[in-house]
């Protein structure tokens, strides 16, 4: 129902149901304590895209549903859906185009001020 407020120094771990546990290091072999569970939620049914944040909301407001069959992989990191050379590519011909016009810009200056000296020997 909103932010988790978690203890100082305490060693923090997630479940695969989503429930937030919290052990004190200085007592180790204490169970960790239950401080609270995230809600799992299922975009099944829902309408849902990107903020302006890149966080999914639902159109036009609301909230998802919870679903307790969803299952969190604890320690687990996501992928990125980053294609890193498809993007260095990119990068390259993006500052190729911009060192081509950056030239032909000043080409074209070059060429007016040659120009204009032109006329002023006439």
């Amino acid at each position: 129902s909103g932010p988790i407020s978690l203890p100082l120094d305490a060693k923090i771990s997630i479940a695969g149901d989503g429930t937030v546990l919290a052990a004190n290091p200085e007592t180790p072999d204490a169970p960790p304590q239950v401080v609270d569970r995230l809600k799992l939620a299922s975009p099944t049914g829902s309408r849902i895209a990107k903020d302006l944040h890149g966080q999914f909301i639902v159109v036009g407001g609301g909230v998802l549903p919870s679903d307790d069959s969803a299952k969190l992989i604890p320690s687990a990191l996501e992928q990125s859906n980053v294609n890193a050379s498809e993007v260095m590519v990119q990068m390259i011909e993006a500052q190729r185009l911009f060192d081509i016009r950056t030239k032909m810009i000043a080409t074209a200056r070059d060429v007016d001020e040659r120009g204009t000296s032109l006329m002023r020997m006439s």
